[in-house]
């Protein structure tokens, strides 16, 4: 779940993400006792929370910075907590899971040099650095790049003590680096081209206006099914289209008709974003998790549902935060201590839901309630908070006092 959401960060894609790490981390979790779904979905839900995970998100973030006028450092601070309870409710299904089918972890086995460490976070901590002083993205990656060819040469310098092969491995990788990076840039250069000629051709035919329009219309002028309708064409969007393409075009077609609703245009466009990318995972073109079900052998459909069950407080989460910006560190302090403290616990109870099992095996009912009860808690209005709390109480309540073996129904 680690090694997808840290590479999906940089990839810009989940599908890429998924035949990147996939192909080793899958077999590994299959060896190691988990079931062809679960573990062809962990590998699709980690893959797809790359692109919403700052300090990177993808290249999404950086484009919707130049949409709408902010800081990248803005929207990175926006999403942080919608993402870490993303990843939140995917580790404690995975975790308990894992005690479920009694899983335990290995010791590491390869011993990893701290300048290797520092291959990695150097430059990242450059890249942060450079966008906090003020820097634009594009001198904060020119440095943060200069600085990883300089911390890679003197990884092999001190690894290999001989200027000659120092020079020979370090220019090879840097050479394989540029190649890589230039193959990526043509491909998605590619993408940006044909998005926007498709952004053009909305804007001149009136199509955008006309959806809006429409969206608003069904909607009634009412917020929550407005926002119903744009996730919908959110997913048909990314149901074909890469992360960032499918967001170019959203934007343009349905962030106006959010923000002439009365939401802020960051709020609407990260809930455009948001959902564009979770088209990856959502039945039924959901190419990553295509992707991962061939490489784990899996039956897809059930991958697909089961990386739903999952993702579920990603579902939920954008619908909040329309609501209340608590969850992007908006607001007063208490509103996002309470918003993000409440969160936080439904998102915990949702992925106990999930995973079934707690010190024993939970029976249906339960496990129901956990799961509603956990939504609930996430939903911005106290009262209904409050209720989910009390359910969730009930359910953890009864698993904890019932002594005898509970098997699902």
């Amino acid at each position: 779940l680690i090694a997808s959401g840290l590479f999906g960060m940089v990839s810009g894609s989940a599908m890429a993400n998924v035949v990147a790490t996939g192909t080793f981390t899958i077999p590994m979790m299959k060896d190691a006792g988990y079931s062809k779904e679960w573990s062809a979905a962990i590998s699709a839900v980690g893959s797809t929370g790359g692109q919403i995970m700052p300090p990177i998100m993808g290249a999404g973030a950086f484009i919707m910075a130049q949409l709408i006028g902010l800081s990248y450092l803005t929207i990175a601070k926006a999403a942080i907590v919608p993402a870490l309870l993303y990843y939140m409710g995917a580790f404690v299904a995975l975790h308990y899971l894992s005690k479920r089918l009694k899983i335990f972890g290995e010791g590491c086995k390869e011993k990893i040099r701290v300048i290797e460490f520092a291959i990695i976070f150097v430059p990242l901590a450059v890249f942060i650095a450079f966008l906090a002083v003020g820097y634009t993205v594009t001198k904060a990656a020119f440095y943060a790049t200069v600085v990883s060819v300089i911390v890679t040469v003197f990884s092999f310098a001190m690894a290999t003590k001989n200027p000659a092969q120092t020079a020979k491995q370090a220019g090879g990788l840097c050479m394989k680096v540029a190649k890589s990076g230039a193959e990526s840039i043509l491909s998605m250069a590619g993408l940006l081209a044909g998005a926007q000629i498709s952004i053009a051709l909305i804007s001149q035919t009136g199509f955008g206006v006309k959806l809006s329009s429409l969206i608003m219309s069904l909607g009634g002028n009412y917020l929550f099914l407005c926002l119903l309708l744009s996730m919908v064409v959110c997913f048909i969007l990314g149901m074909g289209l890469p992360p960032t393409a499918a967001y170019v075009l959203a934007a343009a077609i349905l962030a106006p008709a959010l923000i002439s609703l009365g939401l802020d245009p960051l709020v609407a466009h990260l809930f455009v974003f948001y959902f564009a990318n979770f088209g990856a995972i959502t039945p039924p073109v959901c190419a990553a998790v295509f992707l991962s079900s061939g490489i784990a052998e899996s039956n897809w459909l059930k991958t697909g549902g089961l990386s739903v069950m999952i993702a579920i407080p990603a579902f939920v989460v954008p619908f909040t935060f329309a609501y209340n910006d608590a969850l992007m560190l908006s607001g007063s302090l208490m509103d996002i201590v309470l918003g993000v403290i409440t969160s936080a616990i439904g998102v915990y109870f949702i992925g106990l839901a999930i995973a079934g099992f707690m010190k024993r095996e939970m029976s249906l009912i339960p496990r129901a309630l956990m799961f509603v009860g956990g939504i609930a808690m996430i939903v911005p209005h106290m009262m209904v908070s409050l209720i989910g709390l009390a359910l969730c109480i009930v359910a953890f309540v009864f698993c904890a006092g019932n002594k005898k073996q509970l098997k699902e129904a």
